[in-house]
């Protein structure tokens, strides 16, 4: 039978993360499996919430990718800054939110007072939004592990659709 380490737990599932769960099922087309909690009641929950690859990296699950890491040299300002970053799962699944930092709220706020956007700065908005103090690759990394170990990750990111495969390139002779 296979097996799977718990990542990410939410209370009412009665799963551990770290612990080894036998699979009892899975639902590809829905993502999810069907696993005994440690309360002995069988329940679906979501593929993300294991690492099912089996090698144990249930402690670093997942990699980050962050937008500003790409920009231009300088233009990326941790202390009054925003990035889109993408968190993407051993098993494929993928997630995004925008990291603010408190000041960049203040900044844009300044900004829309001058264009007119968002009522003259009289309001702020952004899809998947989520405050620090800094968007930096440290903090982006402890709001990450703290989310996911918490259980708290799947509500405040959003998923994202499977990246699409690369089409093969056709031979040449």
């Amino acid at each position: 039978m296979r097996e799977a380490i718990c990542i990410i737990t939410r209370d009412w599932w009665a799963l551990t993360r770290g612990r080894k769960y036998p699979i009892l099922e899975e639902d590809e087309a829905e993502r999810r499996v069907r696993v005994c909690g440690d309360d002995g009641q069988v329940r679906w929950s979501p593929m993300y919430c294991f690492d099912l690859t089996g090698d144990s990296r249930s402690l670093q699950p997942y990699t980050l990718w962050i937008e500003a890491e790409h920009w231009e040299p300088g233009s990326w300002n941790p202390s009054d800054g925003n990035s889109d970053v993408i968190v993407t799962f051993a098993d494929g699944t993928r997630w995004v939110a925008s990291f603010f930092s408190y000041a960049n709220i203040a900044s844009l706020t300044r900004k829309n007072q001058i264009t007119g956007e968002c009522l003259s700065g009289k309001y702020f908005w952004a899809s998947d939004m989520l405050l620090v103090d800094e968007v930096s690759r440290p903090r982006i990394e402890e709001v990450v592990a703290h989310l996911v170990a918490e259980g708290k990750f799947e509500w405040i990111f959003t998923p994202l659709p499977p990246e699409e495969e690369e089409e093969a390139e056709p031979d040449v002779d």
